[in-house]
C-alpha cells in the first residue's frame, strides 16, 4: 500500500525505514534496501523503543532498568536485522538509528526530512486495513510518501 499526499517539498535522496528487529519483518527490509538501490538513495534504518521488550511468553519485564543497557541491546538487535543486507545489497548506502521514542512519533518526525518512508502491516492486523497502531498512525500524520509492506 502506498499513500503520496500532496507534493514532496524536494528530494533528499533519502528514505527510512521502521524496523522492529523481529525476522518476520525482513519484507520490510527487503522492499527497503530494493527501493533504494533503484532510487541510488541513502536508507536510515531507524528502530525506536521505549522501554524493555519481552523475549519470549512468560518473561518478565523489570520495574526498573537501565536504559543505556537497554538501548545497546536495542542497538544490537537492529544490527541483527540489517546484518545479512549489507552483503545482498552492498550498494546500497546504509545508516542504522536507534532512538529512545515511540515509533510512530519517530517515524513521523523522520518522514519530513526523508523522500519515502517505508514500515511494516501486522498480518492479521487490528484495524480495518489491516494495520497497527503504528502504521496506521503514520498514514495519517507522515509529512511525505508512505509505502506499508505487508509480510
Amino acid at each position: 500500500m502506498v499513500i503520496v499526499r500532496g507534493p514532496h517539498p524536494h528530494a533528499r535522496g533519502q528514505i527510512v525505514a521502521g524496523v522492529t528487529g523481529r525476522a518476520d519483518r525482513s519484507a520490510v527490509l527487503d522492499f527497503a534496501f530494493r527501493e533504494a538501490e533503484l532510487r541510488g538513495a541513502v536508507l536510515r534504518v531507524l528502530h525506536a523503543w521505549t522501554h524493555p521488550t519481552s523475549t519470549g511468553p512468560g518473561d518478565m519485564l523489570p520495574l526498573v532498568y537501565d536504559v543505556e543497557a537497554v538501548g545497546q541491546e536495542e542497538e544490537a538487535l537492529l544490527a541483527q536485522a540489517v546484518a545479512g543486507w549489507r552483503e545482498i545489497r552492498p550498494d546500497v548506502e546504509l545508516i542504522q538509528q536507534v532512538v529512545r521514542a515511540h515509533p510512530a512519533k519517530a517515524l513521523i518526525e523522520a518522514s519530513a526530512e526523508h523522500d519515502l518512508t517505508i514500515l511494516g502491516a501486522h498480518e492479521g492486523g487490528r484495524s480495518l486495513l489491516g494495520l497497527g497502531f503504528v502504521a496506521h498512525a503514520v498514514l495519517h500524520h507522515a509529512r511525505g510518501p508512505v509505502v506499508i509492506v505487508r509480510p
